[in-house]
């Protein structure tokens, strides 16, 4: 009996009142979609007063319609953080890459062998060759890019000239050939104290608004709801999303994750192809429920074996 008070005292600390969730490796399976037992585990989240915020590097053109269209989702957070959409009224709350910005970045980017998407006013633009299986080795393009881009990219002609006419960008995704060409852009980068550079994937940069970013939208987010900080929490798998972890009061991370990421997070789930939404319902904001129950029915138990 005192196992089993000692285990459930241990969940009960965790309580929630807005989660935010990152896609690719979390929310999504590795076939890229969201299963049943989520979206259902999303609605009993809601239902729970818990607020679930899809938080992610996707504009929202690329966020998938169960997600956009879901009436137990009220806000998403995408570009990295550069965007807070209220899915009921339509608001953008922006912190983007002004044209001058913008112009900067690509000024730089212009002495390496690069290759840049750009997410502007909730698409996603880029060079027409990306398709090729040329580039798309030669830039060392992960495919997970490349499934996002056939799906819901713009192919630009004359993207080189076009991207310089550009204001509010969202995000400046590039790819790079080497990695001594990326760290040096990296250097030269952030010289600009405008401007946050993140990294999803190897030979890959992303680059946003300093004032942007997922932690701080978040955070933006939680005070506009009137949620403590201590009342957030994060779940998530990879480098992006470091800045969710570092701000949220419970930062939570699946198994498939980075060792970074594991790091700095005080839970440790299952992998983003165990339903881990479910297991999040299941395991904390379910069994705090129940478990609050159980405590007070081992404390009569134990009071009654000392009468």
């Amino acid at each position: 009996m005192g196992i089993l008070l000692l285990m459930t005292k241990e969940r009960l600390w965790i309580n929630f009142k807005l989660i935010a969730v990152d896609l690719d490796g979390t929310l999504l399976n590795s076939h890229s979609k969201i299963s049943q037992k989520n979206l259902s585990a999303i609605g009993k989240l809601k239902e729970s007063g818990i607020y679930f915020v899809p938080c992610t590097g996707r504009t929202l053109s690329e966020i998938p319609v169960q997600l956009k269209d879901n009436p137990n989702i009220t806000y998403i957070i995408h570009s990295n953080g550069s965007v807070v959409f209220n899915t009921k009224t339509k608001e953008r709350i922006l912190n983007t890459l002004s044209k001058e910005l913008a112009k900067n970045i690509f000024e730089i980017i212009s002495d390496y062998k690069a290759h840049i998407t750009i997410r502007y006013n909730c698409y996603c633009y880029v060079e027409e060759d990306l398709l090729d299986e040329n580039v798309i080795s030669y830039y060392n393009i992960f495919y997970g890019h490349v499934d996002v881009v056939k799906n819901y990219a713009f192919m630009v002609k004359d993207f080189n000239a076009w991207k310089f006419t550009l204001d509010d960008i969202e995000v400046v995704y590039i790819f790079f050939h080497n990695e001594e060409e990326r760290q040096d852009a990296i250097r030269r980068l952030s010289k600009y104290s405008e401007l946050l550079v993140v990294s999803i994937a190897d030979f890959n940069i992303e680059i946003i608004n300093v004032s942007a970013g997922k932690g701080n939208a978040i955070i933006s987010l939680a005070k506009m709801l009137n949620i403590d900080k201590k009342e957030t929490a994060g779940l998530g798998d990879s480098g992006n999303d470091l800045p969710v972890m570092k701000v949220v009061g419970i930062p939570i991370a699946v198994s498939n994750g980075t060792a970074e990421l594991k790091s700095v997070c005080k839970e440790i789930i299952c992998s983003n192809d165990e339903d881990a939404i479910d297991y999040i319902y299941n395991n904390f904001v379910k069994l705090k429920k129940h478990g609050i129950i159980t405590v007070l029915l081992i404390y009569y138990f134990l009071l009654l074996n000392f009468l």
